[in-house]
Order: C-alpha cells, then sequence, then structure tokens
C-alpha cells in the first residue's frame, strides 16, 4: 500500500514589488515558495552561529544579547599593556550584513539597532599583575582601541579614518567612519559619543 502525504496549500499575497524582488533572488527556475524556504532556512542557520538573539513581539524587534569577551594588546610610549575586554556578541548582525540575500530582500533597516556595550575588566602593564582598569592613565585610549578592533573584526572592515592616537579622541572621525560602514547609530551614540562627552565633561 502507498502512502501519498501532500502538504496543504496556501495563498499568500505579494506584492508586484516584491514579486520582481523574490524573482531577482532566484537560482535557476526556483519557484517563489522555493525561494523564500531558502531565505527562511538562511536566517535560521544564520542565527543558530550566535548566542545573541533577535526577538520580535508584535511589529517591535528587540535584542537579547549573549556577552563575548577578549583580550588586546597596545603599545604607549614603548611600554605595552594588555587588557580583557566584555562586549556584546552581535555575529548575527554581521551575518546578516554578509548575506547579500537577505541585505536585498529586507533592506538595512530590517533587524534592530545595536550596541556593543563595551566593558575593559582587567588590564596590566609587562609582565605585571591584572589591575583595576581605571586605573590607568590611558584607561580610555583602551576603550577606544577595543571599540574599533572589535568592529573591525566582527563586520570585517578597515576603519581607517581612526589611525593614529588623536583619532580615537575624534568624535568627527568616528562619526564618518561609522557613517561610511554603515554601523549602528545607536552604537555611535552610546559606546563612543557619550564617552567622549564624559572626558569632555571631566
Amino acid at each position: 500500500m502507498e502512502l501519498s502525504i501532500q502538504n496543504k496549500r496556501t495563498s499568500i499575497s505579494l506584492t508586484e514589488k516584491t514579486k520582481k524582488m523574490l524573482e531577482l533572488l532566484s537560482e535557476g527556475k526556483e519557484t517563489h515558495e522555493e525561494i523564500l524556504v531558502r531565505i527562511i532556512n538562511l536566517i535560521n542557520k544564520l542565527s543558530s552561529h550566535s548566542n545573541t538573539k533577535i526577538i520580535r513581539k508584535n511589529k517591535v524587534f528587540g535584542t537579547e544579547y549573549n556577552r563575548k569577551h577578549k583580550t588586546f594588546e597596545v603599545n604607549v610610549t614603548n611600554v605595552k599593556y594588555s587588557f580583557v575586554c566584555i562586549y556584546n556578541d552581535l555575529d548575527v548582525f554581521a551575518a546578516f550584513r554578509s548575506s547579500q540575500i537577505l541585505y536585498n530582500v529586507f533592506g538595512e533597516d530590517a533587524l534592530p539597532k545595536w550596541e556593543l556595550n563595551l566593558e575593559i575588566v582587567n588590564a596590566k602593564s609587562g609582565n605585571s599583575k591584572w589591575e583595576d582598569p581605571r586605573e590607568f592613565s590611558n584607561y580610555l585610549l583602551f576603550y577606544f582601541v577595543a571599540i574599533k578592533q572589535v568592529l573591525e573584526i566582527i563586520f570585517d572592515i578597515n576603519l581607517y579614518e581612526i589611525a593614529n592616537h588623536e583619532d580615537y579622541f575624534n568624535l568627527s572621525k568616528w562619526e564618518e567612519t561609522y557613517n561610511r560602514n554603515k554601523l549602528s547609530l545607536d552604537s555611535f551614540n552610546t559606546d563612543v559619543k557619550n564617552k567622549l562627552q564624559q572626558l569632555d565633561f571631566n
């Protein structure tokens, strides 16, 4: 005895614009359904590679961040400093940016804006013991060095506008590099601008 199982077919209404966008993304002679299934599978694959979750409630998107940590090194006046920072896992956002399919379908505003919320938790000079990073006069330099390097690593970009010591404390340079790379303005305001304003206040 043969058993035939068929999926119930439904009708989805698409605008002519959306229909044309889907057809541009077709590989070979894919149907509209096959294109949509491939996109859905890609979204699920991207989400599985990151512990940060994009959450949708009604028509509002939000983000539940996982945290990562990394150690960086920087030389200042011939002294090597090491510092450990923790920051939001943005891998899902990087994967979205790198996926031309998702970018074409949903555009750059499809996902919520993100922030790094970077913190330096330990620092040391040379081979000395780890200390409270705020005890170092170069604390803010460490912070902005970490911001630059984390963004370059996550999004595989080059923030060449930030090239020397003065650039790290230049708001216009940061704004230029954020705009050129289409990075989140929420991050620019929270991770960079607010920090520099605190510096001016002090």
